[in-house]
């Protein structure tokens, strides 16, 4: 039981923290810092810095189009961190949202060489780890206990 509701909680707080990583991540590039944290989502990173590049070239339809991915990608990832309280399975999407992203992250960076991407790599599977093991327990808990319940007395 605890076990459970701590898996959930620390993988509750893994999400909160990877978005919040990523605004900061958004902001310090639009401020044009050359510093960014590992602990972010990479795919609304990488489609925002495209977006800005489309508008500053004049290709507004295509900067919408990377805007509205953005929008998705980070909303579902959202979307399923604010759905915890109530329908804790949700998680599911958003480490469904979380793998694509490392997966389109390993993609990008294999192609262009180098390792400095691993450190993030590191990141994004503490993460992924994390939610797994989260929705790993909450299939094991038996029928009718949920979060926060005792099990029946037993004589």
């Amino acid at each position: 039981m605890f076990k459970k509701q701590s898996a959930l909680q620390s993988a509750k707080a893994n999400m909160a923290l990877v978005m919040i990583f990523t605004l900061i991540n958004y902001v310090l590039f639009l401020l044009d810092m050359s510093i960014l944290f590992p602990f972010s989502m990479f795919t609304p990173l990488l489609l925002g810095s495209w977006a800005t590049q489309s508008i500053q070239s004049g290709y507004i339809v295509e900067a919408i189009i990377y805007i509205s991915i953005v929008v998705l990608v980070f909303g579902g990832f959202l979307g399923s961190y604010l759905a915890l309280a109530k329908k804790p399975k949700l998680m599911i999407l958003g480490l469904i949202i979380y793998i694509l992203d490392t997966t389109a992250m390993i993609f990008i960076y294999t192609s262009f060489g180098g390792f400095e991407w691993v450190i993030d790599a590191i990141f994004h599977v503490w993460v992924i780890a994390s939610m797994a093991y989260a929705i790993v327990n909450m299939f094991k808990t038996p029928k009718g206990l949920e979060v926060g319940e005792d099990k029946p007395f037993e004589q």
